[in-house]
């Protein structure tokens, strides 16, 4: 894994669209989010594994969706994360089981 604690996340999303399919992220560290979708932010995770990583802030082991961003998660497995396995601050965040 990989430990971006510094930092804020192991992926960061900014003012960008970004499309993940038939991904595993495991075993990482970050600060805050594991995935951290902020400011103007668009998240489209589809069959991913995110699993096994932690946030040391104990916000979004898994995703953190920030101001004015917004999620979708299709039949994904968001599992044994350390933090809450997904956070909201003001974002939106939409989770599809198929």
């Amino acid at each position: 894994g990989n430990d971006a604690a510094d930092n804020e996340a192991i992926v960061y999303i900014r003012n960008a669209n970004v499309e993940m399919y038939y991904s595993v992220i495991s075993g990482n560290t970050s600060n805050k989010g594991t995935i951290f979708n902020d400011i103007n932010g668009e998240l489209l995770l589809v069959n991913c594994t995110i699993t096994g990583n932690t946030a040391s802030d104990n916000q979004g082991g898994a995703l953190f969706s920030g101001v004015d961003s917004y999620s979708k998660v299709f039949n994904s497995i968001l599992y044994n994360n350390v933090g809450d396995e997904i956070n909201r601050s003001g974002g939106g965040i939409d989770i599809f089981l198929l």
